[in-house]
């Protein structure tokens, strides 16, 4: 992939970055999300350092120091070569979040940093393994694994509202054991599965399991009940007004597939009916997405604040 040149007295004095032999920095490839901007930049603060956090599109690499320049010319794009193709691996459309700023070398900032961009830009987005390339030492490169979503909307945006949500994202992270890191790993397992009917079942199955582990009366309702119970996953800033509204949202998106109780759309995907069902609308289809989605968003927000 040739990198377009434009004119360098158009670059950015806020996109240099002051990298030295040794340093580590991160870069992941993003496609499959709608990006209507050409880059985006924010920050993580640490003790003693900071993070600059760049989404920019392939197109605009150019923009960049000619230490970045380099790394992209002479390392992701030239290991990210098809040798019998001759094209990139990489999507040539992909847009890319690099850290602007070196990345200390304890093991969990880099993961968490990872993960938290994972939780916010979760699939049907497609993002490559990290990639740690070391300052004038080369790293291994990280490919997008692609997969492929069923009946799925697709029309998620890339904003720097997504942006401040992955720093929010690391933050919160920080907090916890990362030994619960598997939980939210195992909710991102689902969210890659190439079948909508079967992630929004999952998911419910995974409120029942997880919620229900310690509850000798196990159903997906007292699941579901405790999830929205402080303080074992209700998150601090949920009042009861919310969980209402939580309550309501879900029985909403039930009604179109005739009842309004919480279990219903999850009783029509993981009991088959979906397979006799002589139609299934349009609407119901958008529904299934939209609770898939609304899910998601809850059950990370109380697994992050059960730990």
């Amino acid at each position: 992939m040739a990198i377009k040149k434009i004119d360098r007295t158009k670059s950015y004095n806020m996109y240099r970055s002051n990298l030295k032999s040794g340093d580590r920095v991160l870069i992941f490839p993003i496609i499959n999300r709608n990006f209507t901007k050409t880059e985006l930049i924010t920050e993580i603060k640490l003790d003693d350092s900071i993070i600059r956090l760049l989404i920019i599109n392939g197109s605009e690499i150019q923009k960049l120091s000619p230490k970045w320049i380099d790394i992209f010319q002479n390392f992701v794009m030239r290991n990210g070569l098809d040798k019998n193709t001759n094209i990139t691996t990489i999507n040539r459309e992909a847009h890319y979040l690099i850290t602007l700023d070196p990345v200390p070398n304890e093991i969990h900032i880099g993961r968490d940093i990872e993960l938290a961009i994972r939780l916010v830009l979760y699939p049907p987005t497609q993002i490559g393994n990290a990639i740690n390339y070391i300052i004038d030492g080369g790293a291994g490169a990280g490919l997008i694994e692609p997969w492929r979503i069923d009946n799925f909307d697709t029309n998620h945006n890339l904003s720097q509202k997504s942006l401040e949500k992955i720093v929010s994202t690391f933050y919160l992270l920080k907090q916890i054991d990362s030994k619960n890191h598997v939980f939210l790993e195992k909710v991102l397992e689902i969210m890659k599965i190439n079948n909508i009917y079967f992630q929004v079942g999952l998911l419910w199955n995974f409120i029942e399991g997880f919620w229900g582990q310690n509850n000798q009366n196990k159903s997906l309702h007292n699941s579901f009940k405790i999830m929205l119970t402080f303080p074992n996953g209700y998150p601090p800033d949920y009042s009861r007004k919310k969980v209402k509204e939580i309550r309501e949202k879900i029985e909403n998106h039930n009604n179109s597939f005739g009842k309004d109780k919480i279990t219903s759309i999850r009783n029509f995907l993981l009991h088959g009916d979906y397979i006799s069902a002589k139609t299934i609308s349009e609407k119901q289809i958008n529904i299934i997405n939209e609770q898939r989605n609304y899910l998601y968003h809850l059950i990370i927000d109380c697994l992050i604040n059960t730990f």
